[in-house]
């Protein structure tokens, strides 16, 4: 699965942790979850579950508020941002035997589908699907 990672930064958007078409030595995905947060422009890609990259994100926000010299997010504003972001898991496709980007629907139909569109033009044709 290729990843057009300077088209993505020069796009405006964060990668928060490594390329999502890093592979190991194997030729094996080292991540097999993401989450992308929408209004942020952030695709987070630490290793992890979904819950512990959401709160990397937070704890990355919350320092660059600090450093910034503003108070931390309040809950709401948390909430906010947390009601904007996706799951993503990366499986395999079992007719082609290639890995795609599997964005989970969780109910919200329009967000997913609105990320969709967001990532589309950084992964090859087609890499990109709904699921439930």
């Amino acid at each position: 699965m290729e990843f057009y990672l300077e088209a993505f930064k020069a796009a405006g958007f964060l990668l928060f942790g490594e390329d999502p078409s890093a592979t190991t030595e194997d030729g094996v995905l080292r991540q097999r979850i993401h989450t992308f947060f929408l209004t942020n422009r952030a695709y987070v890609t630490l290793p992890g579950v979904h819950y512990t990259q959401r709160e990397a994100f937070f704890d990355y926000l919350n320092s660059e508020r600090r450093r910034n010299g503003e108070s931390e997010m309040t809950s709401s504003e948390r909430k906010t941002i947390e009601n904007d972001a996706v799951s993503i898991v990366v499986p395999i496709d079992s007719e082609t035997n290639e890995p795609f980007i599997g964005i989970r629907i969780d109910g919200e139909k329009e967000r997913a589908a609105k990320a969709a569109e967001m990532l589309t033009p950084f992964f090859p044709p087609g890499t990109i699907r709904l699921i439930d």
